[in-house]
């Protein structure tokens, strides 16, 4: 949509399985700002 936003206080954790493998990200993004273009 190309709608601009600020995030603020995002916490991010990596993922793994049992075994220790990498599996990925996951966020949790409470507060976010949107940002005005000038334009």
């Amino acid at each position: 949509s190309g709608v601009r936003f600020w995030i603020e206080r995002a916490t991010v954790w990596q993922l793994t399985d049992s075994a220790g493998n990498y599996q990925g990200q996951a966020a949790m993004i409470p507060e976010v700002k949107f940002i005005r273009d000038n334009a």
